[in-house]
């Protein structure tokens, strides 16, 4: 009898340890699919890959850094982190001997989910994790890969790892674009009162919707998405009535940024055009292989071509040996790449003779106002 009581006690107890366990796994995904989905709708960042994450780099809620620390995808404090951390051994080692590693405590999990979501989506110079976003919410077999490509997980398996728990617990079900969205996905930042973040207690049961996230302005964080890339930086299209300094708020990125990265932009509170190209990110000095060209339509001017093709503005100007505040004339063709041969700029009108034209046009007699 006590064998067989011994057998049933180790049999329950290796089924509670083991990680696949039905009970375990379908216990976190209940309690965090609606923020995974919603982080989606927000970012672009596959749920389902966002679950897988989080239960593997968790231990399906298990580990220390979850329970201890709300930290549910293993995120470093990194440079700059001013708020709660839990320290632990991981890979970090001084003078040959391992360290323990400083990590980001939230003040709740799904304060955790929303973190991840900036870790991954926020612009950086690195720009390690942008050409994820090419792959859509729908294809989580390429997610998987690209995060161990782009160096989250050192782990050579990682992505078979996430595409086997995504697999196993049918995960890519919440990918779906009809999947139910929550009443509110924005959610409400705050300021703290002290420059140390207190970590809550990490027992309390709390929803996403109640997430406290670590703000940077008191506005309401609103969808970073639809972001697009364009010569591989990212940026984001003006809404109607949208000024720089709601959109560089909406991005949590700095007016002074906006306008570095961008040239030209309206005044802080004069609104965009819908549509606009904001980008979020420097520019670069060229667009796409040597031979690339632009052919100039009607209404198109040098600014926005360098917008169309994330081109610094000074650049396209020195590529296609243009004076600064020229602007090219239709049916001519731009230099995207190299820079243009001597002899061979394209033709354009300068900056004194547009101004002259526009003169002719406002004191020509033949020009009455109605």
């Amino acid at each position: 009898m006590q064998k067989l009581v011994l057998l049933v006690f180790t049999a329950l107890t290796l089924f509670e340890l083991n990680p696949f366990s039905p009970t375990i796994a379908e216990q976190y995904i209940n309690r965090y699919s609606t923020i995974a989905v919603a982080e989606m709708h927000r970012s672009g960042i596959p749920a389902s890959i966002k679950l897988a994450q989080g239960l593997l780099e968790s231990d399906w809620g298990r580990s220390n850094l979850a329970n201890d620390a709300n930290n549910h995808f293993g995120i470093k404090c990194g440079f700059g982190w001013t708020g709660g951390t839990f320290h632990k051994e991981d890979d970090d080692y001084k003078d040959g001997k391992l360290v323990k590693s400083c990590f980001r405590a939230y003040a709740n999990a799904e304060e955790s989910y929303i973190a991840h979501t900036e870790f991954l989506s926020r612009p950086r110079k690195s720009k390690r994790y942008d050409f994820l976003f090419h792959y859509g919410h729908q294809d989580y077999k390429s997610w998987a890969k690209g995060l161990q490509k782009a160096g989250y997980a050192t782990d050579p398996s990682y992505p078979e790892k996430l595409i086997g728990i995504i697999e196993k617990y049918e995960l890519y079900l919440f990918d779906n674009e009809s999947a139910d969205m929550p009443d509110a996905v924005a959610v409400h930042t705050a300021k703290t009162p002290t420059k140390e973040k207190e970590v809550l207690d990490t027992h309390v049961e709390r929803d996403y919707k109640e997430a406290i996230v670590e703000a940077k302005t008191d506005n309401v964080l609103e969808p970073l998405k639809p972001l697009e890339y364009v010569n591989n930086i990212s940026m984001l299209r003006a809404r109607e009535g949208e000024t720089p300094l709601s959109l560089a708020q909406r991005a949590s990125v700095s007016y002074r940024k906006l306008k570095k990265y961008n040239e030209i932009l309206p005044n802080k509170n004069e609104p965009f055009m819908e549509g606009d190209i904001v980008y979020l990110e420097e520019k670069k000095s060229k667009y796409g292989k040597a031979s690339d060209q632009h052919l100039v339509k009607d209404g198109e001017t040098m600014f926005s071509i360098a917008q169309q093709y994330g081109i610094k503005l000074e650049n396209l100007y020195l590529k296609n040996r243009m004076p600064q505040g020229a602007q090219p004339l239709v049916g001519q063709n731009l230099n995207l790449g190299a820079m243009v041969k001597v002899g061979k700029r394209p033709k354009f009108k300068t900056e004194v003779e547009l101004e002259l034209e526009e003169q002719e046009f406002l004191f020509d007699e033949s020009f009455t106002v109605r």
